[in-house]
Formats: structure tokens, C-alpha cells, sequence
């Protein structure tokens, strides 16, 4: 198993999970602040891996690390803007067949091999799809986002609506309760200080019922680094 996040977030990463940590550097398409993230730089659906194209070839050492072990990269044409909706094309959320985020500015290579491979693409407002949930498992996930909310739980999801307040990112006005967390073996990463969230109790309680453990992996505030992207 390795994870893709931004590079500052990798040494930390490392030291608390013993996982290898695939560094994500700046991109310089998409606006400063959320320019490492992974949620803003990668799509992960079955052994394909999305990204675009010129970021992959700034940084291919990283990607063939994912090649190796039998993932397929699959090259995107890069946003015409930093500036939303123009960088959202890969801000996308799998929830076993079904894929949500803003269909209009997807990358086609994601609709594409959706179309082709059975997944069924369900619109949502929230253009930071992936930025704005945490992914528990098949059937639930935490938002911040009313319409990624409302959107899932038509398709049966059960939906923990959470406030993302006090989540931390440098240049906006708060960070994304996805963007601040990962999910491994069953096991919950935040980083920062899970106690900080404002709706600590609320996730710790589903926690609880789903039978997964909580885990801060950095001290201080709850920094929203853009997520982890695992490969397996």
C-alpha cells in the first residue's frame, strides 16, 4: 500500500502510519493554496489513475511508482484556469458504482471511462466534490456540503452533515472536512487534533457504530492538506 498527499504532509504521514507516502508537488495551473492537494490532483477509480497530463510528466517518478504496482494513468487535458469551476475536473467522489461531482466540468476521460465501465455519474452543485467528504465506506460518509448531502442520500447513502468551520486553509475562509482526513484499513486519519472539529462527538459517534478508530496524526489545528489518495 502507498498514499499520494502533498509533499508537506508526507514526513508526519509516514512517521504515524509507516506507509509510504508519495510526495505531491505544486502545480502551477491551479491556485496556490490547494496547488499540492491531492484531491485537487488525482482521480483514483479501479486500477486507473487520473491526472493531467503535463503534471504527469513533471512529476512521472512519482506515477511510476503507481504503474508498478498495476495501476493504468490515464492523462487528462489540464484546466484553462486556477479559478473555479475551470480547476474542479478531477474533484470527484466514488461511492462503489456511482461517481458525484459537477458532470459539466469533469474531465471527459473520467466520463468517458465511466460511461464505458458502468459507473453511474450523479451531478452535484458542490464543484469540490472530494475536497468537501470523507469517505467511511460504501454507505456513509461525512459532508460539509448540504447538496452532496441531499444528492447521496437519494441514492441511498447515509449522510453525517458536519460543520467545517474551523478547518484550516491558508487563503480561504475554512478548509473541507475531506481535505482534512483519510481513510485507511478501516481506520480514520485527521490532521490535526481530531478533538478541534467542531462536530468531533457527532463523527466520533458514527465511528463508533461503524467499528472504526479515530486517529490524529498531526498536533494543533485541523489543516485541510487536501487529503490522501491510497493505492493498493
Amino acid at each position: 500500500m502507498k498514499a499520494f498527499m502533498n509533499y508537506a504532509l508526507c514526513d508526519a504521514f509516514e512517521r504515524a502510519t509507516g506507509i509510504k507516502a508519495l510526495p505531491l508537488k505544486p502545480y502551477s495551473r491551479l491556485d496556490t493554496p490547494v496547488c499540492a492537494h491531492a484531491d485537487m490532483l488525482l482521480c483514483v477509480i479501479d486500477n486507473r489513475l487520473f491526472c493531467y497530463s503535463d503534471y504527469y510528466f513533471e512529476n512521472k517518478a512519482i506515477f511510476d511508482e503507481a504503474e508498478k504496482i498495476g495501476y493504468k494513468i490515464i492523462k487528462c487535458a489540464p484546466p484553462i484556469s486556477s479559478k473555479y469551476p475551470h480547476d474542479i475536473g478531477l474533484n470527484v467522489v466514488v461511492m462503489g458504482k456511482k461517481i458525484f461531482g459537477n458532470v459539466k466540468y469533469m474531465c471527459k476521460e473520467i466520463v468517458d471511462y465511466c460511461e464505458e465501465s458502468g459507473y453511474e455519474l450523479i451531478n452535484v452543485r458542490q464543484g469540490y466534490a472530494a475536497c468537501s467528504t470523507l469517505v467511511l465506506n460504501e454507505k456513509n460518509v461525512v459532508t460539509g456540503d448540504i447538496s452532496i448531502k441531499n444528492s447521496m442520500e437519494k441514492e441511498g447513502i447515509s449522510v453525517l452533515l458536519t460543520d467545517d468551520k474551523n478547518i484550516v486553509l491558508t487563503g480561504y475562509d475554512h478548509g473541507f472536512i475531506g481535505g482534512s482526513t483519510g481513510v485507511i484499513d478501516g481506520k480514520i486519519l485527521v490532521l490535526g487534533e481530531a478533538e478541534k472539529l467542531v462536530d468531533y462527538a457527532k463523527i466520533r459517534d458514527l465511528a463508533d457504530t461503524l467499528k472504526m478508530d479515530i486517529f490524529s496524526i498531526l498536533s494543533g489545528d485541523v489543516v485541510d492538506f487536501g487529503g490522501i489518495k491510497v493505492i493498493k
